[in-house]
């Protein structure tokens, strides 16, 4: 069984490989080119009894749950052809089963998907492709403008 500790060791575990998921406030690479808003549902396994009198029961659901999404954002970057995964925002709520006495956490997440620049692409964060495009002026020692 995963405790929460090991989960977040292993959600931490991103900074040493080559990371492709970003929660929240982390930002993917600057020079990452956004290709799409995407969203996914996934649900914990389910365990007997109800969460909402149970820490131990949510919390076992809750890393499931997370290792479950994580899981599917590595296939949903593969799939869609990105390299990285913002997650945005995610919603948690509990779900229960009256007849089976089961209990589950269900989640939806909302992300950006990201991709590298494609090769001789050249990208600026400072100037837009108009001025880029603009020839540059220089001033020659006498102060008299120059086209390069």
């Amino acid at each position: 069984m995963i405790t929460l500790n090991d989960f977040m060791k292993f959600r931490e575990s991103d900074a040493d490989a080559a990371k492709a998921i970003y929660w929240h406030r982390e930002l993917p690479p600057l020079d990452a080119e956004a290709a799409g808003e995407h969203s996914l549902e996934a649900n914990s396994r389910r365990v007997d009894g109800t969460l909402a009198r149970r820490d131990e029961l949510w919390n076992q659901c809750y890393v499931d749950l997370m290792v479950q999404v994580r899981i599917r954002l590595q296939q949903e970057i593969l799939r869609l052809g990105g390299q990285y995964a913002h997650v945005l925002s995610e919603s948690i709520e509990s779900k229960h089963d009256d007849r089976s006495g089961q209990a589950w956490l269900h989640g939806r997440f909302t992300y950006m998907l990201y991709r590298r620049p494609s090769r001789g692409h050249y990208r600026s964060s400072i100037r837009s492709p108009r001025i880029a495009a603009l020839p540059y002026l220089f001033l020659d020692a006498m102060g008299h403008d120059k086209i390069r």
